[in-house]
């Protein structure tokens, strides 16, 4: 191979890496970069935060750190328009649903429906009241 061609071939293979370094952000780093999401944990006693605030459409994340199962259940027979993208009951989610969730795992779900939504976190006779407010 002589000089010429490689110094041809070194030049495009810089061309073609100065062009993957200016290409726009893949779709699914895109969505990431805008998902909102909160994390609420679940303590031995307690909650933190007990009352979360958060825009629709926010991923709720509660993260037991409890050392036993922690089940949420909401308290309100209230509606909530979606939860986890699954809608279902004429596209209403009913709040009575519980959520298990074992020491050190997590449970999400996301409420887009405006409104206040309450919560308790029982483990065995032990509970504790949590809030979330969608503004």
């Amino acid at each position: 191979m002589n000089g010429k061609k490689l110094f041809c071939m070194v030049c495009t293979a810089f061309i073609v890496a100065m062009l993957l370094s200016f290409a726009p952000p893949a779709r699914c780093e895109e969505e990431a970069a805008t998902m909102k999401y909160t994390v609420i944990r679940l303590l031995a006693d307690s909650i933190d935060p007990a009352l979360a605030t958060i825009d629709q459409g926010t991923v709720i994340i509660w993260l037991n750190d409890a050392s036993e199962t922690a089940d949420i259940q909401f308290i309100k027979n209230e509606k909530a328009a979606s939860c986890n993208g699954s809608p279902f009951f004429n596209d209403q989610t009913k709040q009575a649903m519980v959520l298990g969730i074992p020491f050190g795992k997590t449970e999400s779900i996301c409420l887009v429906q405006k409104g206040e939504f309450n919560y308790a976190v029982k483990r065995g006779a032990k509970s504790v009241e949590g809030k979330i407010l969608v503004k």
